[in-house]
């Protein structure tokens, strides 16, 4: 367990919570898509157990630099099919993609300037992608994936 102030309050953390274990609730059916999205939650559980190790700012920046780099290719590769395909929700989809692009953005900057992250601010963050975009926004394209052959 580690204790850890924020902004002005003390919150308990257990490091036994800090890993995704993926679930099929999870998953979107297609294939391809649920395989980078594992992906992500690999990157994530690397960055939640090294922010439990001590003096380990370089692995960290790593794992942040990466973090970064796949959701732009990952986001890419989803607005790709969007355009193509002529979603519906292509727009909201994108703005919600450049949303969760500042998040990382913003824990690379903090982190960066010398800023520590709190493991309370990752698990808020692992919680908006996983049960937000992944369970609820990534499903709404599932059907029209599927209808233009992706699996």
């Amino acid at each position: 367990m580690v204790l850890k102030r924020r902004k002005n309050r003390s919150i308990l953390i257990y490091p036994s919570l800090m890993a995704i274990l993926w679930k099929e609730e999870y998953s979107t059916g297609l294939t391809v898509i649920d395989k980078q999205h594992k992906r992500f939650v690999e990157i994530l559980n690397r960055l939640s157990h090294s922010l439990l190790k001590p003096d380990n700012k370089q692995t960290i920046r790593k794992i942040l630099k990466g973090l970064s780099e796949y959701a732009e290719q990952h986001f890419a590769f989803e607005e790709r099919y969007f355009d193509d395909f002529h979603y519906e929700h292509t727009e909201e989809h994108k703005r919600g993609h450049a949303t969760f692009k500042k998040q990382i953005k913003l824990l690379e900057s903090r982190f960066n300037e010398g800023q520590e992250l709190f493991e309370y601010d990752l698990l808020e963050f692992m919680n908006d992608w996983l049960v937000v975009h992944i369970m609820e926004e990534d499903k709404k394209y599932t059907a029209c994936f599927k209808k233009n052959g992706i699996k």
